[in-house]
């Protein structure tokens, strides 16, 4: 598995007037601190305590056996209230997966890497966090058939692309007249012909740049089809340490 980014941006404002401190994450609601006279913070609104982001870093299909799991909870960064609770994976109430959440050194959200056994398309897979106390904001997801996510015209001939890890640096192996095609799904996002034969063309620059959008796909393609196999890149998830 590739290795994730992980950003969490945070806004800060202070009011003077009325002593609290509005913390923001994106796309939520403001939580509101209040202030001893001191200026120490302590419990946030109950209301919006326990709604949590989840961000998984990639689509789940009928193949998907692992994925990672990002979780915050609108900047409770100290003691955050996930340590005291479980990641758990569900479907129609049984549960696939559960694990305690801890926040990884030096980073201010959670995130957590999830085993399943593979789930038929059109399944229904819940995810939350959960103490003994309280249970968080539930996010469902419907399982896809991996089908809809591949290029059409594959076939067995075309050897899908031979990836090397040197360093800090991925390459593949290319022959005169082949391309390179990346997708994000049915979304071809770059296409990279080969003029000569390229024992080690580097693809890390381009994966750094797409990564970050989308989980990718890569494939061979030669005339007008595209070999059976591929390589996958799950979405980097950008968390700023």
């Amino acid at each position: 598995m590739q290795k994730r980014l992980i950003t969490v941006i945070m806004v800060c404002a202070m009011s003077v007037s009325t002593g609290t401190v509005s913390v923001l994450a994106m796309d939520e609601e403001p939580v509101y601190w209040e202030l001893e006279s001191d200026g120490a913070e302590v419990s946030p609104a109950e209301t919006a305590a326990h709604h949590y982001d989840f961000v998984l870093d990639r689509t789940i299909t009928n193949k998907t056996k692992e994925f990672a799991v990002v979780y915050d909870n609108s900047g409770a960064v100290i003691n955050p209230e996930y340590e005291n609770a479980s990641l758990l994976i569900k479907v129609d109430g049984k549960i696939l997966f559960q694990k305690k959440c801890t926040t990884p050194t030096g980073l201010t959200v959670g995130n957590m890497d999830v085993k399943i056994p593979k789930q038929k398309a059109g399944t229904k897979i819940q995810i939350y966090l959960q103490s003994q106390n309280w249970k968080s904001n539930v996010k469902t997801i419907k399982v896809k058939n991996i089908n809809t996510l591949l290029l059409s015209n594959r076939i067995d001939k075309i050897k899908k692309p031979q990836l090397t890890h040197t360093g800090y640096r991925d390459y593949i192996k290319a022959k005169k007249g082949q391309s390179l095609v990346v997708s994000n799904g049915k979304k071809i996002v770059k296409t990279i012909k080969f003029k000569e034969d390229n024992l080690a063309y580097d693809v890390t620059d381009i994966l750094m740049e797409y990564q970050r959008k989308s989980e990718l796909f890569l494939y061979i393609k030669q005339g007008k089809k595209y070999s059976k196999g591929y390589v996958y890149f799950p979405l980097a998830i950008d968390i700023a340490e």
